[in-house]
């Protein structure tokens, strides 16, 4: 799924886990929330859009929409000038299901230009998971 760098660690809590990535180190922070009904899938969105808006804190960034090749709508956030989490997705069955993560950098005082090559693996192996979520997690 992702590359041959990254490791998976379960978190303490259900529904969350790390995708981790010792070399860069850096964690995308995972959560996965099971809904009941169409306005909790809803309410759990609007609450992991407004997460990822106020990670950003006001800086650019380039949106890609996708649908996986099972049908889960996703969208991949990356703002390289938000260092602390420059790439962030959601993705949802849009019946069920919510994903969301944020790749956090340990040390977020680097420069964009020495983290851009970084940012842009993390990118491809997210793009990479998106593209194949199944339909049911």
């Amino acid at each position: 799924m992702i590359n041959d760098s990254a490791r998976f660690e379960p978190g303490v809590t259900e529904g969350w886990f790390d995708i981790v990535y010792p070399a860069y180190n850096v964690r995308v922070n995972c959560t996965l929330t099971y809904t009941e009904s169409s306005l909790h899938l809803q309410s759990v969105i609007d609450n992991r859009i407004e997460r990822l808006e106020r990670n950003a804190a006001g800086a650019p960034g380039e949106l890609t929409e996708l649908t996986s090749t099972e049908g889960v709508g996703c969208m991949l956030i990356v703002t390289p000038g938000a260092l602390a989490t420059p790439v962030q997705f959601l993705a949802t069955d849009s019946a069920r299901y919510v994903l969301s993560g944020s790749a956090v950098f340990a040390s977020p005082g680097a420069s964009p230009d020495s983290v851009a090559p970084i940012v842009n693996a993390i990118e491809r192996d997210m793009i990479y998971m998106l593209k194949h979520l199944p339909q049911k997690l």
